[in-house]
């Protein structure tokens, strides 16, 4: 089998004349199903010929996509801040619409496992629904989607209804994340903030908890690596400071990493992020090879009013990496139509198959991708485990964007991993 493509004919005895045994062409087939984009690939004709063991025919497929669009009655986050009683309910419309050319299949809408107290979720085939009011969601007899039915298919110009309940804890509330999948036929995810309760914050570390920062770096080089501060809530989020702690557990060489500018009081709005960059220093007396460290972040959870302290681990190779050639992180957008600008509401794919490898292959799940800058009001959050080379974008508002991409490569004996700077890419989102 072949990545969206299928041979069905195989070990077939071809006689001496060039056909096969019922004296006919010898012929076979190949089946289509898109799996991902692009849909490129080569059929493999091996056989015992010893001057041409073996054939490539180029296959190619292509589709009409659909367009998934996501709409929702709020402008930033799905607005709940104004249930606060105990026990008061509110619901609220998420609506998904198929604006292109060929069908979308979505998975059932999930929330995030954090956020399942206080939220329930819905969907509804669209047929004479009616809203009243602000929290209040009437939908027609027969048009709930059971519980049973794990995926939808819209046709274009379908649509339907994704139905979010929010069961007040309280004053303080919660907010969550509404997640829907969907595939167009490639494989997409769209997030939808919720917010309930009084104004809060939630940060969240790029890269995720769990996730080195690496760094590969000769004197007197000065390697530079990002770390992103993203606020999910709908409230403002005041960092005390970023910083390298000095403690030993912390880091073993003291002095090799800094937080460059320093990061002290600084506000993350709702809904945007702060990029910071740490600075791995290699031009240190001490002969370390390796440096192991963490960075720590200092903020205030305005939900439970406790200062937090999460940490990122960090380490950095100095010199222990002599005659490999590192991989180079080459990340490119590709639009929905080639040639078309990139639209507010219409995805687009973040591809990073163009990197180039180093001495060793890049790891086939070798690619991060994260955002570093969005224009005001934008909720795009990547926060991404390292993973395949393409990932789906919906960008919604206009405006600059900045995507980062990191690749690494894995040596032979599955020992050695090799990190590449950050590749950039800029991209403007027009109405």
């Amino acid at each position: 089998p072949l990545e969206g493509f299928q041979v069905c004919r195989k070990d077939t005895k071809i006689d001496p004349d060039g056909q096969d045994g019922a004296n006919l062409p010898c012929k076979f087939c190949v089946r289509y199903k898109p799996a991902d984009t692009p849909d490129t690939n080569y059929v493999v004709i091996k056989s015992n010929d010893p001057d041409n063991e073996s054939k490539r025919v180029k296959v190619e497929g292509q589709t009409d996509p659909g367009d998934l669009q996501v709409t929702k009655p709020d402008p930033t986050c799905l607005d709940f801040t104004a249930v606060e009683e105990v026990g008061a309910t509110c619901t609220k419309i998420v609506k998904l619409y198929n604006n292109g050319t060929g069908g979308v299949t979505v998975d059932r809408p999930k929330l995030r496992p954090t956020t399942q107290k206080s939220y329930s979720v819905d969907w509804y085939k669209v047929d004479a629904a009616t809203t009243t009011g602000a929290c209040t969601y009437t939908p027609a007899p027969n048009a709930l989607i059971p519980a049973s039915q794990t995926q939808f298919r819209l046709d274009p110009g379908d649509s339907v209804d994704v139905a979010v309940t929010y069961n007040s804890p309280g004053g303080n509330g919660e907010s969550g994340t509404l997640v829907i999948e969907y595939h167009q036929p490639f494989a997409g995810t769209a997030e939808v903030q919720l917010c309930g309760g009084a104004e809060k914050c939630n940060l969240e570390l790029s890269p995720p908890t769990g996730t080195q920062l690496v760094f590969h770096g000769n004197v007197p080089d000065v390697k530079k690596k990002t770390l992103v501060l993203m606020n999910k809530g709908n409230g403002a989020c005041t960092v005390n400071y970023v910083r390298v702690p000095d403690d030993l557990q912390a880091c073993d060489v003291e002095g090799s990493f800094v937080v460059n500018p320093p990061v002290n009081g600084t506000a993350v709005p709702a809904f945007g992020l702060v990029p910071v960059t740490v600075e791995f220093r290699t031009d240190l007396d001490e002969k370390f090879v390796i440096s192991n460290c963490q960075v720590e972040v200092s903020y205030v959870d305005s939900l439970t009013g406790t200062e937090q302290f999460p940490r990122i681990n960090m380490t950095g190779h100095r010199g222990d990496f002599e005659g490999v050639d590192l991989p180079v992180a080459v990340p490119e957008a590709l639009p929905l139509v080639e040639g078309e600008p990139f639209v507010k509401g219409v995805p687009f794919t973040l591809d990073g198959s163009g990197s180039t490898t180093g001495t060793h292959p890049i790891f086939e799940d070798g690619y991060r991708w994260f955002v570093t800058a969005k224009p005001a009001g934008s909720q795009v959050f990547l926060n991404e485990q390292a993973g395949p080379a393409q990932t789906t974008v919906t960008p919604d508002a206009t405006g600059q964007y900045e995507f980062r991409l990191v690749v690494f490569s894995v040596s032979d004996d599955g020992k050695g991993f090799f990190f590449s700077d950050e590749g950039v890419l800029k991209l403007t989102v027009v109405q």
